[in-house]
């Protein structure tokens, strides 16, 4: 038994007890039911705003996310095609995702046109960086690369 001290009356009482004995204020023991409630309430709105920050954007349904997504996938089978003409594709070194998203233009009828550029051995094994331009078409559930260009 642990002795508290009365907010009323300032004097020493047990902790057991329910009122003071000297004064008849009532002693609160812990968070009421309300108080409780008020911050459980409080912690699942911090849980979720910390979730909701953390979690990566492509669970979003927005367009703009898609479209990147789109956009990023043409780049990808763009590299495809590009190391298919390359004398070392296993040397090919492409651009950063920030660059890469640069350099995709939306056609905005299924075609996406890249340019950018790749470092990669030519034939006597020296690293060279070479440009290049092409078309990348989505049409009937197949990828088509147009216009592929090394400058």
């Amino acid at each position: 038994m642990a002795m508290i001290k009365c907010n009323e009356c300032g004097r020493a009482i047990s902790d057991n007890a329910d009122k003071c004995p000297y004064c008849g204020n009532p002693i609160r023991k812990g968070m009421g039911c309300v108080s409780k409630f008020f911050v459980t309430i409080f912690v699942i709105i911090v849980a979720l705003y910390i979730l909701g920050s953390i979690l990566p954007k492509d669970w979003t349904n927005d367009n703009t996310d898609y479209r990147y997504g789109q956009e990023m996938l043409a780049y990808n089978y763009a590299e495809d095609f590009v190391k298919q003409g390359l004398k070392a594709p296993s040397t090919a070194k492409f651009p950063s995702l920030t660059e890469k998203s640069q350099s995709v233009k939306n056609n905005y009828d299924g075609s996406y046109k890249i340019d950018s550029w790749v470092d990669s051995q030519n034939a006597f094994g020296v690293m060279i960086r070479k440009n290049f331009s092409c078309t990348v078409v989505f049409e009937n559930g197949k990828v088509k690369c147009k216009n592929l260009v090394f400058e």
